[in-house]
This record gives C-alpha cells, sequence and structure tokens, in this order.
C-alpha cells in the first residue's frame, strides 16, 4: 500500500499509544495467541510497558504486555 492510499483509507477505529489509556482503565484486548489463536478478553491497564506495548492486569491478577493496538477503552467504566 503507498503512501497515497494510505492517507486516503477510512480506518475503523483509532489507534491509541500506550500512555494515552489511563492507569486502571478498563480495556478490551483483542489479540493473537500462538496456542489458542484469537482472543478476547478485559483487563486493566498498569501502564506504558514500552512505547508499543501496554502493561495490564487481568481479572485472576495476571500481569503482562500486549500491543497497544490490540486494545480499545472500554466506555462507561465504573
Amino acid at each position: 500500500m503507498n503512501l497515497h492510499n494510505i492517507l486516503n483509507t477510512d480506518f475503523d477505529r483509532l489507534v491509541l499509544a500506550p500512555e494515552d489509556f489511563p492507569k486502571n482503565a478498563l480495556i478490551r484486548v483483542a489479540t493473537f495467541d500462538h496456542e489458542q489463536g484469537e482472543v478476547s478478553f478485559k483487563a486493566r491497564v498498569v501502564g506504558p510497558s514500552s512505547a508499543s506495548h501496554l502493561r495490564i492486569r487481568t481479572d485472576d491478577g495476571l500481569v503482562f504486555a500486549v500491543p497497544a493496538g490490540d486494545c480499545d477503552l472500554i466506555e462507561g467504566d465504573a
């Protein structure tokens, strides 16, 4: 895909940088796992892990990093 096509493409969602996710925000992670294939789950943001990844905490307490591009903020988190 050349630059002209990229600039004229309608993207279906806005991808946030790791630092744009507030600490403790509830997010939906939709990613690929080599053993399970496509997976989707909710988690809480711990903070940025790198320039491209977020450190997250799942409901069972597991903390790990995922690509920020695989994460969406869940609106109306109470």
